[in-house]
């Protein structure tokens, strides 16, 4: 299961602006956790900085050669998107949150890159538990996940690295209640933003994990494979971070 967004939910969305709304008659689970978020964080109400040349990312499809800073999600960081995408490509969603964020490309279901920048952990059998003081060690050492060998990455000046994983669904006989249907290994939460979408390695897709620390914070990002992640890695190319407090 992703946890991006729908062309049903993007446009559901975009009603709140004075668009015509779109309701799904059987909404996916997506949608469902999605729409059942809890409301914005505190922190992330106040009008934040926008450097210059820069749009205030939100709730919206992003337009072609724009340059974009993010508004709620920590720590703060501004991408472009190129100018040779086609409008309504990309849809970004959860812009207010300050611990994750979605950009996803509806006609795919959604599938993009999601950021986190989690609060949380979880043991090996899914309970809650304290982040990781190693997350790549956590990911490559867990018996439910087949992992690739850690290999160097750079986002946005900042050094980390990169980690394929995919589930082992018969090391997992008694999936989290989170997962609902599908087998899946809870890796970080994101709570208090949003308590019902942590991040979570499904059954039967491949995740490309990248894992950094900025400005002192641990920041995750799942980068979707295939054509939908290479289009989805330009944006991640052309990220720079702003410096602490800003």
């Amino acid at each position: 299961m992703r946890t991006f967004l729908t062309a049903a939910v993007a446009l559901s969305l975009l009603a709140g602006c004075g668009g015509a709304s779109v309701v799904s008659a059987t909404p996916s689970q997506s949608e469902r956790l999605l729409t059942s978020s809890p409301a914005i964080s505190p922190t992330a109400a106040a009008t934040p900085f926008v450097p210059s040349g820069t749009t205030l990312l939100r709730n919206t499809f992003l337009r072609p050669g724009t340059a974009y800073v993010t508004a709620g999600f920590l720590p703060r960081f501004t991408f472009s998107v190129p100018p040779d995408v086609a409008t309504n490509f990309w849809f970004a969603s959860s812009t207010a949150l300050t611990h994750t964020l979605s950009i996803g490309n509806p006609a795919s279901e959604g599938a993009g890159v999601t950021m986190y920048q989690p609060t949380g952990g979880y043991d090996y059998s899914g309970q809650p538990a304290a982040l990781p003081t190693n997350m790549v060690v956590w990911l490559t050492h867990d018996p439910q996940l087949h992992a690739s060998a850690p290999k160097p990455v750079r986002v946005g000046g900042i050094a980390g690295t990169e980690v394929v994983v995919a589930v082992i669904p018969a090391e997992i006989p008694n999936p989290p209640s989170l997962c609902h249907t599908s087998a899946c290994v809870l890796v970080v939460s994101t709570n208090p933003d949003a308590p019902l979408r942590p991040f979570q390695i499904f059954e039967g897709e491949t995740f490309r994990i990248l894992i950094l620390k900025v400005n002192g914070l641990l920041v995750m990002f799942w980068v979707f494979p295939g054509l939908i992640g290479a289009e989805a890695q330009k944006l991640v190319d052309s990220m720079e971070f702003l410096p602490a407090n800003s």
